[in-house]
C-alpha cells in the first residue's frame, strides 16, 4: 500500500519535462512504474492512494481509474552544440513507463528533444484510488501505508504545520514503512527521528 501525499495536477511531470500534453498527475504514475519495474510489487497486489487537499485534483484521479490516460513525456534537456545526453539518461527516458503501460517515441520530436507518450493499462489504472485529504488536520481511515510519498508539499507548512503534518503521516505508516520527503529542514530530522 502506498499513499501519496499532494500528487497535484500539473501540466509537466516534475523532472525537467517540458509541457507537451494536457494536465495531468504524474506522480502517481511514475511511483507505480518504479514499484513495477523494480520488482517491489505485482500490479494485482498494488494499492496506491493519491490523497490531495484540492476536490479537482482527487476527482481527476477517481477518473483515471476508470478512464487510463496517455502520458505526454518530453525531455526539457536536448542535444545541442553545448549539451550532450547520455547513454545513461537516454536509457531512462526509453524505459520510464514501460512497466505501466505500452509507449511509443516519436523520433521527430521538435528541438531535438526525447518525446513520447505513454498509454497506461487498465489495470494499472485500477491501481489507483484518490482521496481528499488536509495532511495537516487528518488522516486517513484506512490500513497503514508501506510507503508514504510527500514531495513539494512540505515546505509549504510552517514549523507547527509540519509537526501536524508528520504526525498524521506516521500514524498512518505501517511499522517499518518508508516516508519519502524533500523536506530540508533541521526540524524535520527531529521530528522524525520522534
Amino acid at each position: 500500500r502506498v499513499l501519496l501525499v499532494g500528487p497535484g495536477l500539473d501540466l509537466a511531470p516534475r523532472t525537467a519535462f517540458l509541457e507537451a500534453g494536457p494536465p495531468e498527475s504524474y506522480q502517481p504514475w511514475a511511483v507505480i512504474d518504479a514499484l513495477l519495474a523494480l520488482g517491489m510489487s505485482r500490479v494485482d497486489d498494488l494499492e496506491v492512494v493519491g490523497a490531495d487537499i484540492n476536490p479537482r485534483v482527487v476527482e481527476h484521479l477517481r477518473r483515471r481509474r476508470s478512464s487510463a490516460p496517455t502520458l505526454t513525456l518530453m525531455s526539457e534537456i536536448r542535444d545541442s552544440e553545448t549539451v550532450s545526453l547520455s547513454n545513461e539518461y537516454r536509457e531512462y527516458f526509453a524505459q520510464l513507463g514501460s512497466a505501466i503501460g505500452d509507449a511509443a517515441e516519436n523520433p521527430r520530436a521538435p528541438g531535438g528533444h526525447l518525446h513520447k507518450t505513454i498509454r497506461v493499462r487498465a489495470d494499472v489504472a485500477r491501481a489507483l484510488h484518490a482521496e481528499t485529504l488536509d495532511i495537516v488536520t487528518s488522516r486517513l481511515d484506512a490500513p497503514a501505508f508501506d510507503l508514504v510519498v510527500a514531495t513539494n508539499i512540505l515546505p509549504y507548512f510552517d514549523d507547527v504545520g509540519l509537526m501536524l503534518a508528520v504526525t498524521n503521516i506516521a500514524g498512518m505508516l505501517a511499522p517499518d514503512g518508508v516516508f519519502v520527503h524533500n523536506e530540508a529542514r533541521p526540524v524535520m530530522f527531529e521530528l522524525t527521528a520522534a
